[in-house]
């Protein structure tokens, strides 16, 4: 398994997997809003050219995995688009993306991370509890209701 920084030639495969992945969710139900994923189509500006990072996780050239870093504040980012393909779920991806992105979140200087999944998504609640996430609230997106989660972060020494 290979990690790298977002690149564009890869763009039509990380939309791919964001529709295989929304496609799939029964958490999120109905048509989603464009606009909810908007932020797909702007990588570059919105993630890699604002203090956070996007990473692809590929297998043999195919990407399989994905997930982004949000810059909100100086101190506080947001973990977005942890997607994984259905091939390789349930094999422990998910929980190596969200760490490989909390460690980027520190070497960028951030103190928290807050992040949200769709209300009732038991598997994303789960695997942000147990990286240590605490959930803090809901919130609706795009029609989609969400529970939000936050983790504050220690200095690197």
């Amino acid at each position: 398994m290979e990690i790298l920084p977002f690149e564009q030639k890869y763009q039509n495969a990380v939309l791919a997997l964001n529709e295989l992945a929304v496609g799939r969710s029964e958490y999120i139900g109905g048509t989603v809003d464009p606009n909810w994923h908007g932020d797909l189509g702007k990588i570059k500006e919105d993630y890699l050219g604002n203090n956070g990072a996007f990473l692809l996780w590929l297998d043999g050239g195919r990407l399989v995995g994905m997930g982004g870093l949000l810059k909100i504040d100086a101190g506080t980012a947001n973990v977005k688009r942890v997607r994984v393909h259905p091939d390789y779920q349930r094999k422990g991806l998910s929980a190596e993306i969200l760490a490989e992105l909390e460690r980027r979140a520190r070497l960028l200087g951030y103190r928290k991370l807050v992040a949200n999944t769709a209300k009732g998504n038991v598997p994303a609640e789960k695997m942000f509890m147990k990286a240590g996430f605490k959930p803090v609230g809901e919130k609706e997106f795009f029609s989609v209701p969400c529970t939000l989660f936050e983790k504050r972060l220690a200095l690197l020494v």
